[in-house]
């Protein structure tokens, strides 16, 4: 038996407010898309934690990508 996992990722454009959403596996993390609606460009500041890029406050041993220092550390 194969067994797969996926995310649902749900998305509201920052230009129009149009939302959509994508299923995909759960190693990706969108940065960057295309709004389907009005092909506005729209970047994601946000973290997998969902912490603000820039704005974290992960400690040691935290997985997500806002601290990069800190991966991996225990």
């Amino acid at each position: 038996m194969r067994a797969d996992k996926e995310s649902i990722w749900h998305f509201t454009c920052d230009h129009c407010s149009g939302f959509w959403s994508i299923a995909t596996m759960d190693a990706w993390y969108p940065k960057e898309l295309y709004c389907p609606h009005c092909g506005t460009l729209n970047k994601n500041d946000r973290c997998s934690c969902g912490h603000k890029i820039g704005e974290c406050d992960c400690k040691a041993g935290c997985s997500c990508e806002c601290n990069k220092r800190y991966l991996g550390a225990y």
